[in-house]
């Protein structure tokens, strides 16, 4: 766990320097260049890795791909687009090509907080703790759609709707859950009240107070997506299927939210992306609670939007009037990442897939 714990207080006194010093750091050069050096380390840091969640099965993957069986059922239930990516690298080893794909996953996130993140090194350090070790170091198909939709997210901000659609298509062929952002090209940019959001909140509760994953599956058995109807069969009687309630999540969700509706209308930084977050994150409320009864869609279409917390919590500690109140959630935070690292140790299902760390270098 030392290497872990190192990286975190590196990751702190940047971002404490970072908060004293933000005037001057702004848009400094080697701020910038600390964090391509931070980013390239993150890269071979994920990438080199001989112990992570699921790193059999896609070493597995790789290994089909490398052989040419491209018929066996590992490969037919895989999207396209992370298949096509092993063809291309194949003729390299399964180590290579676990550390371009990190590349790809972390350069696209770690760019679009460089560009949205008044505190970039904040931002990294929650993304450390998070999205890096869940994503990058572990489902690195998810990772990669994640970081595509990020890039998704700049197009929304920049007035590129259209580009927009292809870069959805390009993140579901990497991850089929990434369909899910497609309804942002209609609301996006959609000005709405915050009696609309509370009520619609209150409106859907029904979905997170009773259990109504038959009538779920029973719609998603219809569709004609046959991935889509596969994955019903397959949830139906499993463990992901449990139902999730009224758990910390959900109130975490609710205080981030309420948050954003703050800023919306007092925010002194970056003021015309807040109504496009609000409407971000609010569509990844409205996929946790209508799918709460599979805890498995839930979270893994709410990811695609609970990532802007990584950006939502600088822009807050920026719009403090009183400095020392900035300081003091800076504080709050940092010492968070050290407890949700500590849970991650002291988790026995997925403790040993992450400690110690180890790399082609042990």
């Amino acid at each position: 766990m030392g290497i872990y714990i190192l990286i975190l207080l590196i990751f702190c006194f940047l971002s404490i320097l970072d908060f004293f010093f933000f005037n001057h750091f702004e848009k400094a050069i080697g701020k910038k260049i600390l964090v391509i050096a931070i980013s390239i380390f993150l890269i071979f840091f994920a990438g080199l890795r001989t112990l992570s969640p699921d790193i059999e099965i896609y070493k597995s993957m790789f290994d089909e791909v490398e052989a040419g069986n491209l018929d066996s059922w590992m490969i037919q239930f895989t999207e396209p687009g992370y298949v096509f990516l092993l063809r291309i690298l194949s003729p390299l080893t399964f180590q290579i090509s676990l550390v371009i794909i990190a590349t790809i996953g972390v350069l696209l996130k770690v760019n679009f907080f460089l560009k949205y993140s008044p505190f970039v090194f904040l931002s990294l350090i929650i993304y450390f703790t998070t999205d890096f070790m869940m994503k990058e170091m572990g489902q690195i198909r998810h990772g990669i759609a994640m970081g595509i939709i990020f890039y998704g997210y700049d197009c929304l901000i920049n007035k590129k709707k259209n580009f927009f659609l292809f870069i959805v298509v390009l993140a579901t062929l990497f991850h089929f859950s990434a369909i899910c952002v497609l309804p942002l090209y209609f609301i996006y940019n959609s000005k709405k009240t915050i009696f609309f959001y509370f009520s619609s909140i209150f409106l859907m509760l029904p979905f997170v107070i009773f259990d109504v994953k038959g009538v779920i599956f029973r719609f998603m058995s219809f569709l004609p997506i046959e991935s889509f109807s596969s994955k019903a069969e397959a949830y139906s009687g499993s463990d992901f299927a449990n139902r999730i309630g009224f758990n910390s999540t959900f109130f975490l969700l609710i205080v981030m939210f309420s948050i954003l509706l703050f800023l919306k209308y007092k925010t002194t930084y970056k003021p015309e992306i807040i109504n496009i977050f609000v409407n971000i994150y609010f569509l990844g409320i409205v996929y946790f609670m209508v799918f709460n009864s599979i805890s498995e869609f839930s979270l893994r279409t709410n990811v695609y939007f609970r990532m802007l917390d990584i950006l939502i919590l600088p822009i807050l500690i920026y719009n403090f009037r009183y400095r020392i109140l900035g300081l003091f959630l800076l504080i709050l935070i940092l010492l968070n990442t050290f407890k949700t690292l500590n849970n991650r140790y002291n988790d026995e299902a997925i403790s040993y897939t992450y400690f110690p760390y180890q790399s082609i270098f042990d």
